[in-house]
């Protein structure tokens, strides 16, 4: 038996918890504490306990003038005023007010973790040994513009042996599937409604036995004893697919069947009605018709899930929705706001052109800056060009080149891209579809721009009903010879990634006319595809070849030309000028 106390909040008059001990010597107590480290000696049934208290810290007498930073430092204050603590010690330094919100947090989800049955207390089995853990704290804004102190115990999964676990993967929404399921929900009218399961790894079951150190901030009643985990815990290797498998168990009784496009869309055809379920770990998006269809799903769900109700989509994953009449537009003013921030560029100036025309690859030497500091703009770079800023697509592709040695010139330019989404912060991508849902791409390249390794730069756009839902600019892996080769190499990524666009459709009972129009603005390229002939200096293009030819062929694409000034995948294979961009930006619906 274990009897489990948690206080409401730390004693105000006191730091030494109170402990219950049960007549039965089988029977565990343990509380949180506030400053307080715990010895309990069981052989007289007594508890002992020994207190150290640390010191209150003595403020300096200050002033009463009000002191105010200059204006350059208003993002470092504003960074310091958000920070988290790092690790439970850290937090236990923080002001008494402060404390009290992260101690209701951990309080919450030590409640979560007894109530789903985690964890049984027992002593460490001979021969095994115990991992580690820690605490994450985070800063949420919710719905409603408050802040929300976050606490989760995380396994020090990285310790786990290969005997601990089987299989680790677990998928993730496609941000394509995601704009392409509210394109469908705006075409068929159809509201999107959000709910999110709560302490979601927690539902799910382990399959192997692993035992855990008693997390720091708990007294443990007895030496020697530790947690043998029940539930997928985060931050083992397995939780992510231990937790898909359960939901998606879940979802299957329910009667939704999942996509052969993406397997984190789910469909369910009932009494005639159509019901689509995006999922990405907790985050549940519900595409229904009425209100009485989406609650039939939540309340299936809530028969095994607790359930976080959030109404009609606002934001997910990050990503701001606004529901128009026609369709929704999308944005990320927060998350950008959030980086100019946190890089001390709130009050920089703006630039219009995500990236300079001159920017050359080279390899010129330049003074080296911060790995990490660069991978993490990178990385937040382009979380936004792959959800709701493809105008920044070609930019970010161009500089993660070198996020394994960036220097000064590449700082600089990854910099230029924060002044331009600060004067670009209110756009959106908007999803306003006309009334057939006909799919249409682009794609281009630029050839041997890349004067270090002289490989090329593919881009691709693919529309449905006019709106864009995909977008890549990415280098080639191989040295084209040619223009015409690169522009190849370019229709072959095209080519394969429609066979995914047309099965994504096809799940989503949109009928997709056939062949798939595709936009080109080089002749040689279009006559290649067109002729069966293989000819000897283009032998060595003979796969990519094969490909783009096969897809003419099987009536899967047919390829038109355009001019180049018409070819919006231009602006994901280089850097364009400012009234080129705009236009550009305004062709495939990114505006104000």
């Amino acid at each position: 038996n274990v009897c489990f106390e948690i206080p409401i909040f730390p004693k105000e008059t006191s730091t030494i918890a109170d402990i219950k001990l049960s007549e039965s010597a089988d029977d565990l107590s343990e509380s949180l504490e506030e400053g307080t480290s715990m010895a309990i000696d069981r052989s007289n049934g007594v508890a002992d306990v020994k207190s150290e208290v640390d010191d209150e810290v003595v403020l300096p007498r200050r002033g009463t003038r009000v002191r105010k930073a200059p204006d350059r430092y208003q993002a470092n204050v504003a960074v310091k005023s958000i920070t988290e603590p790092s690790n439970y010690y850290e937090m236990r330094k923080y002001p008494e007010h402060e404390r009290k919100h992260w101690y209701g947090a951990m309080q919450k989800e030590l409640k979560s973790l007894k109530e789903l049955g985690v964890y049984e207390m027992m002593p460490l089995p001979k021969g095994e040994r115990a991992i580690g853990s820690r605490w994450v704290y985070k800063l949420k804004t919710g719905a409603d513009g408050n802040v929300i102190h976050k606490a989760r115990l995380v396994a020090q999964g990285f310790a786990q042996q290969e005997k601990d676990y089987d299989e680790v993967f677990a998928p993730s929404l496609r941000a394509t599937t995601f704009r392409a399921t509210l394109v469908w929900a705006a075409k068929n009218k159809h509201s999107v409604h959000h709910i999110d399961v709560e302490t979601a790894y927690l539902n799910a079951p382990l399959m192997h036995n692993i035992y855990m150190r008693i997390p720091p901030g708990i007294g443990n009643s007895t030496k020697g004893l530790v947690w043998k985990l029940k539930k997928s815990l985060y931050g083992l290797k397995q939780s992510g697919f231990e937790w898909n498998k359960c939901i998606v168990s879940e979802l299957t009784k329910l009667g939704f069947v999942a996509s052969l496009a993406d397997p984190c869309l789910f469909k369910r055809v009932k009494n005639g009605s159509r019901i689509l379920l995006l999922l990405f770990t907790d985050d549940i998006a519900i595409v229904a018709k009425s209100n009485d269809e989406a609650n039939d799903v939540i309340n299936g769900l809530e028969r095994k899930f607790k359930i976080r109700k959030l109404g009609l989509i606002s934001q997910y994953l990050g990503v701001d929705i606004e529901r128009t009449k026609t369709g929704y537009r999308l944005s990320q003013v927060k998350k950008i706001n959030s980086l100019l921030q946190k890089f001390n560029m709130v009050n920089c100036k703006i630039a219009k052109t995500p990236m300079e025309i001159g920017f050359v690859h080279s390899d010129e030497k330049h003074k080296l800056v911060d790995r990490e500091l660069y991978q993490s703009l990178i990385g937040s770079l382009s979380y936004l060009s792959n959800w709701s800023r493809p105008d920044i697509a070609f930019s970010v592709n161009q500089l993660a080149r070198y996020n394994k040695e960036p220097n000064e010139y590449h700082w600089n330019s990854a910099k230029r891209i924060l002044r331009y989404l600060k004067y670009t912060s209110n756009f959106k991508l908007y999803l306003e579809p006309k009334d057939e849902l006909e799919i249409k791409a682009y794609a281009d390249a630029s050839f041997a721009t890349d004067t270090i390794k002289r490989k090329s730069t593919s881009g691709i756009v693919v529309l449905i009903g006019d709106v864009l839902i995909g977008w890549k600019s990415l280098r080639q892996q191989h040295i084209s010879l040619s223009t015409m080769e690169a522009e190849f190499s370019s229709l072959s990524l095209l080519c394969t990634d429609l066979v995914y666009y047309k099965q994504l459709l096809k799940d989503l009972d949109i009928n997709v006319k056939s062949p798939i129009i595709v936009m080109e603005d080089n002749q040689a390229a279009i006559s290649m595809s067109n002729s069966i002939a293989v000819k000897t200096r283009s032998k060595h293009t003979d796969l990519r070849y094969l490909n783009v030819r096969q897809s003419v062929k099987e009536g899967l694409i047919k390829l038109e030309y355009c001019a180049s000034d018409e070819n919006i995948a231009d602006q994901f294979t280089k850097a364009q000028g400012t009234v080129k961009h705009t236009e550009c930006c305004l062709k495939y619906g990114m505006k104000i």
